[in-house]
């Protein structure tokens, strides 16, 4: 996924026209929760970021589901 112009993806990383690849998801039955694992792209730059993400409680997740998290997501949703 690639998002167009300059995106703070966190305080303290912003990057120019970055890409995005999910490389990881992980669900904590405990807390009702997915963690997300993202690979953002700047040129040869690389960052990893984990994202948190509330869940139903139903213990099952879709491919669907994940985009879903992305797409609705406050910085995230410039990748879609």
């Amino acid at each position: 996924m690639k998002a167009i112009g300059k995106i703070e993806i966190t305080d303290e990383l912003t990057l120019l026209d970055p890409t995005l690849e999910i490389i990881r998801v992980n669900y904590n039955w405990d807390k009702d929760s997915v963690d997300i694992e993202c690979l953002f792209s700047e040129g040869v730059y690389k960052h990893s970021r984990t994202f948190t993400f509330s869940t139903d409680g139903s213990g099952e997740l879709t491919t669907k589901d994940i985009l879903s998290f992305i797409i609705n997501h406050e910085i995230l949703y410039n990748f879609t």
